[in-house]
């Protein structure tokens, strides 16, 4: 499907208009940098994932910003721990470190 297949009136559905919108921006639908915020809560757990959130990957670095410093501190003590659960869940991103920051 590219741009030129849209016609008004004719019904696309959200899957393909998402493909569509990711490959004009060279963007792999599966990248693990565009899901792993809607899987936070199942790596980090419920409550911390409703006090952080993944923020951006930098090199072998997951960026989270939390909204407070004792979540900050709560995710910096298990760093290890999340950044293994990452890598299972996503091992091509290959991180090593989790750098939580409050914001």
């Amino acid at each position: 499907m590219s741009v030129h297949d849209l016609r008004i009136g004719h019904k696309v559905e959200a899957k393909d208009l998402m493909k569509l919108m990711l490959g004009d921006l060279h963007v792999e639908p599966d990248d693990p940098r565009l899901t792993i915020g809607s899987n936070w809560s199942v790596i980090v757990g419920e409550k911390a994932a409703q006090h952080s959130k993944p923020w951006e990957i930098r090199g072998d670095v997951l960026m989270v910003k939390a909204d407070h410093p004792v979540w900050v501190q709560l995710l910096s003590m298990q760093q290890k721990s999340i950044v293994e659960r990452v890598n299972t869940a996503y091992p091509g991103l290959n991180l090593k470190r989790l750098h939580v920051i409050n914001g």
